[in-house]
């Protein structure tokens, strides 16, 4: 998380180019060259610890999904690989549809290739993924029961009976919480800037009986855009927790998460907006423990400088 100010402000902020940072500029309230790159940098902190979240819940969901899908779909004989593990989208993907047409491409040419199933899985992306609960019937028109799965998939989720998952409702809550985090993974991947959002709406998919609602409009100042920050992590984490206990309470105790905690305060982003201008301490001054006490209490970062070279940092991981 460590970042410093450029020796050359200008030429780094034109590589960053204008248009790119405009939205900063507007959003921010016309910040200072120094003020726009430390609030960059604090994107930038952001976006590194949200993907390794991310990565964590993809590598789940993946094994989640082939594991029930290769357990419907395993024929003895005719299957390639284990009941756990086999060729389950050549049973279960139409031919010519766009999930068809993705994992071709990784067996071949075709679903009916021969290439080792968990080879063909580790290779697709996160957005192949979701999509897969909005398929209702195999290619042979078989129903796949969703309902039975998802309790198996997600069995941390308050709602455990195959009767609440048969409602195609609360699946499609579901697979928005799941398109949640495609979405910032996307927006990750295109180093966008992770706290722009547009309007807060309800998490459901608009059908008959269940108009989406609006219910909040897009964050127009500091506070509300971490506020809809700490929103998507609370929502991402959960949905963690959904997918697996252990793994949750390892990362709710991990370095990545309390950083996160820090950088979604308005301590961690004035921080940042004041990069260049933080709290420094003698290496010689920390057998006196009242001034650092004070400044992480503060939830403050601190340079420690050893003859007037930086040599370590501390952040605060004392919650407000």
């Amino acid at each position: 998380m460590h970042h410093v100010l450029p020796k050359n402000l200008t030429a780094v902020l034109a590589d960053l180019s204008d248009p790119r940072l405009t939205s900063y500029r507007t959003f921010f309230g016309n910040p200072t060259d120094e003020e726009l790159y430390g609030i960059y940098c604090w994107n930038d902190a952001i976006s590194i610890r949200l993907m390794r979240l991310t990565g964590i819940i993809e590598i789940i969901l993946r094994n989640r999904l082939h594991r029930e899908l290769s357990l419907f779909a395993h024929t003895p004989g005719v299957s390639i690989g284990t009941p756990d593990s086999n060729n389950w989208y050549r049973f279960v993907l139409k031919p010519r549809t766009k999930a068809a047409d993705i994992l071709g491409k990784k067996c071949n040419g075709s679903i009916s290739g021969n290439v080792l199933p968990h080879k063909v899985i580790a290779q697709m992306t996160y957005g192949f993924w979701p999509r897969l609960l909005q398929i209702e019937k195999t290619n042979s028109n078989v129903l796949i029961p969703w309902n039975q799965m998802i309790p198996t998939m997600f069995p941390n989720h308050n709602q455990k009976t195959p009767l609440y998952w048969s409602g195609q409702h609360e699946q499609d809550k579901l697979f928005m919480r799941l398109d949640l985090i495609g979405d910032i993974r996307n927006r990750l991947a295109h180093f966008e800037p992770i706290w722009k959002f547009k309007e807060l709406r309800s998490e459901w998919i608009k059908r008959a009986g269940h108009p989406v609602k609006t219910i909040s409009s897009a964050p127009s100042s500091v506070d509300e855009a971490i506020d809809r920050l700490k929103l998507v992590y609370r929502r991402t984490t959960q949905l963690l927790l959904w997918l697996s206990k252990d793994r949750a309470d390892d990362y709710m105790n991990s370095e990545n998460h309390f950083c996160l905690d820090w950088l979604f305060s308005k301590e961690g982003f004035d921080n940042y907006r004041g990069i260049g201008h933080e709290e420094k301490i003698r290496l010689g001054s920390l057998t006196k423990s009242w001034g650092l006490k004070l400044d992480l209490r503060a939830r403050k970062s601190i340079l420690v400088i050893d003859k007037q070279t930086p040599v370590g940092r501390y952040y605060s991981m004392h919650k407000a």
